[in-house]
């Protein structure tokens, strides 16, 4: 099968591997419809993720279709759709009793870290029935994909850890996919929210919603455009400098 190696710092290439296999009892084989691309992928390219070693299948975000399941999964069977969580969750230790899954003591984040990842035609999923979710057959994969990691991350990140109220004002620094993501997520939340918003297309996107406001270079622009405090919330996303407006 082909598969996005990460070789070493600055370096991937398409190879071919050997096609995924069950390893545990509680492995699903999932066959990749879908598959993206994470800024943790580019924090892994550049060298800053010592726990991804050289030769790792990359991606940790996917959709697809159940080709084999271990004998320990009871949750899933051959041939159904699912969306892979960004976070392999073993369901039994004491952070998952929690709901704080991504501390699983045997799980977590490892796909495309500790392990083989998505950016491939096959990945194994450990912890499948804890790690899977079955989707409709005839979902947007497109749309579907991005709520492996994009859109929880814009809401769990933006919104939760922001401790954003209703009626709040937000200030969203970058508008890549997570920056839009605590945008969309954000919606019910605030009165209204002034978004960092780069190129043009994605000024366009913000401007599509009402009561967001795009501005072109971090908090000035903002403190000129409206009365009292900017923000009462803010959330940073990747691919924007504040040391750089």
């Amino acid at each position: 099968m082909k598969a996005l190696i990460f070789q070493d710092s600055g370096k991937k290439a398409l190879e071919e591997r050997p096609k995924a296999t069950i390893a545990e009892p509680t492995d699903a084989i999932v066959k990749i419809t879908k598959t993206t691309i994470c800024g943790t992928d580019l924090h892994i390219l550049k060298g800053d993720v010592p726990t991804c070693r050289p030769a790792r299948v990359l991606g940790h975000e996917g959709v697809g279709f159940i080709e084999a399941v271990g004998p320990g999964v009871v949750t899933f069977k051959p041939g159904e759709r699912v969306l892979i969580s960004c976070i392999s969750a073993c369901g039994k230790c004491e952070y998952c009793r929690k709901g704080m899954y991504s501390h699983c003591v045997n799980g977590g984040w490892i796909l495309g870290n500790t392990i083989d990842g998505t950016q491939t035609e096959y990945v194994r999923i450990p912890y499948a029935d804890t790690s899977l979710y079955r989707v409709a057959d005839d979902a947007d994969e497109e749309a579907l994909v991005m709520l492996s990691d994009i859109l929880p991350t814009g809401f769990e990140c933006g919104v939760l850890n922001g401790k954003i109220q209703p009626g709040a004002t937000v200030a969203i620094v970058g508008a890549g996919p997570v920056g839009l993501a605590a945008l969309l997520t954000n919606h019910c939340q605030h009165r209204r929210a002034w978004i960092e918003s780069g190129p043009p297309f994605r000024a366009t996107l913000v401007t599509q919603h009402n009561h967001y406001h795009p501005i072109g270079g971090y908090f000035q622009h903002a403190h000129a455009a409206q009365d009292g405090p900017v923000s009462e919330g803010q959330s940073q996303a990747s691919g924007y400098s504040p040391f750089s407006a």
